[in-house]
């Protein structure tokens, strides 16, 4: 086969042990369906950790309109799999190379806010990404294309695994240092000042770029941060984020994309080195310590104020 489909609305055990058997026989992509409730939340978190690239929403039976959008959904994903897509890798969980606290290179990381974009195979490249920033890595804000009944849950697994605090955004709340917060999967997360501060709020749910949340808008969102912006445009299929890193750019901001050898589907990676908008690219597990080292090298570069007496 050149791309498998998986029904996660199987028993529990079934369904994840039917995976990772088929990931160990086929090196193809794996896509998963699963009902909208909280007990297969659980479940397509596990399915993510198994190598899945994507899960996407079963509606319930006798939802018509639900059942043929998933099917158009479904067929593109498949298209895109077998065309573009490679499988994830079955690298067994190694322990992460954590980088470089902030104060060690001499850095305020409260001074910074970091935009992060992903979709298609974006749970394993943040994983692989956040697992390797320290505790005092800059406030992060996340928008991963997920079925809105999947992010808390998502974000809960996360946590779990690094020294950073992951949650899902509420909305309004103050950014700090070593926190990330992943957008809710229905409604735009946008970056806002309130005085010398950053916070999060949720605007609206229009589709924009065929999604929302939408990359580009939290990263539209993030060009007030101007020099003290870093934007990080992760595997997925499309452009969406690549014009909104454009705006971050242009605006001062630091810009790296995932480079084509580990990204799942190298699409909005793609968008934005081919526009310009990444001014670097590296896999997600080194994308923390190359912020670290190359805000480091803007500071000490920046023309400090003299004192005049």
């Amino acid at each position: 086969p050149e791309v498998i489909v998986v029904d996660l609305g199987l028993e529990r055990n079934d369904a994840i042990r039917l995976i990772q058997q088929l990931r160990q026989l086929y090196p193809v992509p794996v896509i998963a369906l699963a009902p909208p409730d909280a007990e297969h939340a659980e479940r397509a978190v596990q399915a993510l950790n198994s190598g899945v690239a994507e899960v996407l929403v079963r509606p319930p039976q006798g939802d018509f309109i639900g059942a043929r959008r998933l099917g158009e959904r479904l067929v593109d994903r498949i298209r895109a799999a077998i065309h573009t897509a490679r499988p994830i890798p079955k690298n067994p969980d190694r322990a992460p190379r954590r980088a470089a606290s902030f104060s060690s290179v001499g850095l305020d990381p409260a001074r910074y806010v970091v935009a992060v974009g992903a979709s298609t195979g974006g749970p394993q490249a943040l994983r692989a990404m956040l697992r390797c920033a320290p505790r005092d890595f800059p406030p992060i804000v996340i928008v991963q294309h997920m079925p809105v009944f999947f992010t808390k849950s998502f974000a809960a697994n996360l946590d779990h695994h690094c020294a950073i605090d992951v949650r899902e955004a509420v909305g309004g709340e103050t950014l700090a240092p070593g926190t990330a917060l992943i957008a809710r999967g229905d409604t735009h997360l946008v970056l806002a000042r309130d005085g010398l501060n950053w916070t999060v709020r949720y605007t609206d749910s229009r589709l924009v770029n065929l999604h929302c949340p939408s990359v580009d808008v939290l990263f539209d969102s993030a060009v007030a941060a101007g020099s003290f912006g870093v934007g990080v445009l992760l595997t997925g299929m499309g452009a969406d984020g690549a014009s909104g890193l454009l705006h971050m750019r242009r605006a001062g901001a630091l810009t790296i994309a995932q480079d084509r050898q580990s990204s799942i589907v190298y699409g909005m990676p793609k968008a934005a080195a081919e526009s310009g908008a990444a001014a670097l690219s590296a896999p997600p597990e080194r994308i923390p310590g190359l912020i670290a080292r190359r805000l480091a090298d803007a500071a000490r570069s920046t023309p400090q104020p003299v004192s005049v007496k």
